[in-house]
């Protein structure tokens, strides 16, 4: 009798733990993507979606093929006003960069400064490379 009721509520715990199985299955097959954010370098990572944005407009508002195109060439612009602050914010970047530097390697050892040398160069190549963003 003893062996019988083991095996029952053994059972039991296996159809418990089926049950919850299948629910977290079936609630993450159900639940909407988490959002992933992907943070591209520099200017690229602040440069609005142009399509996304439409088709959500277009989604909220019904808009007419008139106030697409309107809207898309506002997009268009708006894209090219964030590159050019993006830019502009870069070469003040570098500017301080630049300023800074000097600073530092100043209170360097010979030895020092020739790889401090070959680290601020590494970095003004990468922000090099950020400011030459194709247009949208």
């Amino acid at each position: 009798m003893q062996n019988r009721e083991s095996i029952q509520i053994g059972l039991l715990l296996v159809l418990i733990f089926v049950a919850g199985a299948a629910t977290g299955w079936m609630a993450a097959r159900s639940a909407p993507a988490p959002a992933r954010v992907i943070q591209a370098p520099g200017i690229r990572a602040r440069l609005i979606d142009q399509e996304k944005v439409l088709k959500e407009l277009q989604s909220q508002l019904t808009l007419t093929p008139q106030q697409q195109s309107q809207v898309q060439a506002i997009l268009g612009e708006w894209s090219k006003g964030v590159i050019k602050t993006e830019q502009t914010r870069l070469v003040e970047r570098r500017e301080m960069f630049r300023k800074y530097a000097v600073q530092i390697r100043a209170l360097l050892t010979p030895e020092q400064a020739s790889t401090y040398d070959k680290m601020t160069q590494d970095v003004e190549a990468r922000r090099e490379r950020l400011l030459k963003v194709p247009s949208p």
